[in-house]
């Protein structure tokens, strides 16, 4: 059984639009676009038991509403079908568990029975056109032992305030932790303890209206596992970090809290394990913007994740949902009220323009990696009403349109009215927000503004349009729209959102780099001077600056002329076959650096001057990657060096 949820875009951001393939992400960004917008669907979930169809099928949402009520009335049409062997058209719809009043169409009928309900003899006119349907909207699915809602701040972010009571065998209080100067360790459990624990689950999701292909959905598999893409979050650890300094890194690891994303469509939901990626934490803290007391932390798809991309053929949309838990119970109110910030990183192909940085000019060329940022994600306890942008990243060029689109949703009883407030980092000439059209909210009201503030119906929502325009002379860069709306009797008594504005000069941004496994090696001789009959040892380095794990390393090395085998160290194992020698190296990760060291001595009789050079050295891969090390040469002899004559003035 899956479970499939349709509403994840509303609460997004733009962390994952750029983990997709090259060639996906290209037609994603050619033009200024307004990125994950919300997929049409209801808050409800899908169960299913049977073979998956062959064919896409997927749920449009008819007279959208950003969120249901249980009991409130959801409209759908079923779209597309799937081909038994007979070659008829055929389609199979599970509605939602706990589905009430469930109605069709009266010209268009599913066989007796169901659920499932079956539609047989579709013609693809008729597929294409889709099956209107209706029901009552169920309560919302338990997921983890708690309601999964769609709708929050646009990053979902969650109080959840639990009592654990740790047993010996569930190491509920497991954090991984990380000295300033060293790479993150896992530190055990502590001793069993009842407590109170504070968790903020961050909840990600953004839709894609493309097309999923089995090579697409591959592919972006293949990006989310990789090296060459990440999500940087800036976490709060204490007041101050000093160098040296012992950390906890808050992001929860121990079920059922351990980060995930799930890839979700109409007839697939796959979830996929997140991991702390250690280089690329160590990279982001180098790179990226420091706070006191911060660190940035970096997460990407465990490269071990089992994805099952062969259920299907194709997939009209889907969904990409992130889950993380923090906790920030060390902090002072756990952290209310805090701003997270956050990068999404990709490796750019060799070539692509870069992008600067309102912070940080030099950031989007860091070492190969464009970094799209900061996104502030603001703690903020759910209450009565939450701001949302639809809009949460638009590519820009100079002297394009700006056009984005929020909504307020008050879960209130009563009519409520807030106060707005919006800046923006590009200098437009002019801000204007209009409502949404009353027959159809989705589009701006082009003959009315909004000013200081917008009433909100009790269990209703406004939408707002903001219009501007990115100067001609725009510098290329990234700039950020804030709104905020804000009410102080009403909890949360203000709510931020922001959308990201990327200014390039085509409008769009830096080709993803391809996936590829790569490795290099490197070495260097100590001491720096020796003389014949000396010993002589070589450090010879390896790392992956690929994608992908490597596997069955073979690092193999011809002793240089006037040498004689000493010793050798490093990896699962080396040895010398007369002048050969060589080092075995089961794995290897993305991003990781192997040490090999091979010990020779000179032959003695050998003049001043004489070089030893180390030519032949070599690493080769299971991936059917290699690469040859550069010339390693020592000359013997002591170094001659120049001294001037030291005058001094008088």
């Amino acid at each position: 059984m899956f479970i499939s949820r349709k509403s994840f875009g509303f609460a997004s951001y733009f962390v994952f639009l750029l983990l997709i393939s090259a060639g996906l992400l290209a037609g994603l960004f050619s033009m200024g676009c307004e990125c994950s917008p919300p997929s049409t669907g209801s808050s409800t979930t899908t169960t299913h038991t049977d073979t998956p169809p062959k064919n896409g099928v997927g749920l449009e949402e008819i007279n959208h509403r950003p969120s249901y009520q249980p009991g409130d009335k959801v409209e759908v049409r079923l779209m597309g079908f799937w081909t038994p062997e007979d070659g008829t058209g055929m389609l199979e719809w599970w509605p939602p568990d706990g589905a009430t009043a469930i109605a069709f169409p009266p010209d268009r009928q599913p066989e007796p029975g169901g659920p499932p309900f079956l539609f047989k003899n579709l013609t693809s006119e008729q597929a294409k056109a889709g099956i209107a349907v209706s029901y009552n909207a169920p309560p919302p699915p338990i997921i983890d032992g708690k309601p999964w809602r769609s709708i929050t701040d646009h990053l979902h972010v969650e109080m959840e305030k639990t009592s654990h009571a740790c047993q010996m065998e569930h190491a509920c209080t497991q954090k991984t932790t990380q000295n300033s100067d060293a790479e993150p360790q896992v530190r055990p459990a502590s001793a069993p303890t009842a407590t109170d624990v504070t968790f903020w689950d961050v909840e990600r999701g953004v839709d894609f209206d493309t097309e999923l292909t089995q090579a697409a959905c591959q592919d972006l598999v293949a990006q989310l596992k990789s090296a060459y893409a990440f999500t940087a979050l800036r976490l709060p650890l204490a007041d101050e970090i000093t160098p040296g300094q012992s950390y906890e890194l808050p992001i929860v690891q121990t079920a059922p809290h351990a980060p995930r994303l799930f890839l979700i469509s109409s007839w697939l939901q796959e979830a996929m394990a997140q991991e702390i990626r250690p280089d690329a934490t160590t990279w982001a803290n180098y790179h990226l913007p420091a706070a006191p007391g911060a660190r940035w932390v970096a997460l990407g798809v465990k490269p071990d994740a089992d994805v099952d991309c062969t259920g299907f053929t194709s997939l009209p949309k889907f969904t990409l949902v992130s889950l993380v838990s923090l906790d920030l119970s060390s902090r002072p109110a756990a952290c209310a009220g805090c701003e997270i910030a956050m990068y999404v990183c990709y490796k750019s192909a060799p070539g692509a323009h870069g992008l600067a940085s309102e912070a940080q000019p030099s950031l989007a060329t860091a070492d190969g990696f464009t970094c799209l940022g900061p996104g502030a994600l603001p703690l903020i306890e759910t209450g009565k009403w939450l701001l949302e942008p639809f809009t949460v990243m638009q590519t820009l060029k100079p002297g394009d349109p700006v056009q984005l689109h929020y909504w307020i949703e008050n879960l209130g009883d009563a009519e409520t009215t807030f106060s707005l407030a919006y800046s923006a980092t590009l200098a437009s000439p002019t801000w204007v927000i209009r409502p949404g059209l009353a027959a159809d909210p989705l589009q701006p009201d082009m003959s009315r503004t909004i000013s200081g503030e917008v009433r909100v119906p009790a269990h209703g929502t406004a939408h707002l349009h903001i219009f501007g325009q990115t100067p001609a002379d725009a510098a290329v860069g990234q700039y950020h729209f804030f709104l905020q709306a804000a009410n102080v009797a009403v909890t949360p008594p203000a709510w931020r959102g922001s959308t990201l504005l990327v200014v390039t000069a085509d409008g769009s941004l830096p080709t993803a780099a391809p996936l590829a496994a790569a490795v290099a090696v490197g070495g260097v001789a100590t001491p720096v001077q020796v003389s014949a009959g000396q010993a002589i040892t070589y450090f010879l380095t390896v790392t992956n600056t690929g994608a992908f794990s490597l596997t069955n390393l073979v690092l193999t090395d011809t002793l240089p002329v006037h040498t004689a085998y000493l010793s050798c160290t490093g990896g699962d194992s080396c040895a010398a076959n007369g002048a050969a020698i060589a080092w075995n190296l089961a794995n290897l990760g993305t991003g990781q650096s192997r040490s090999f060291t091979l010990a020779v001595r000179i032959d003695a009789g050998l003049p001043d001057g004489a070089q030893i050079a180390n030519t032949a050295y070599r690493i080769t891969t299971g991936q059917g990657v290699a690469a040859d090390g550069p010339p390693i040469v020592t000359v013997l002899g002591r170094q001659r060096k120049l001294f001037l004559p030291l005058i001094l003035r008088q």
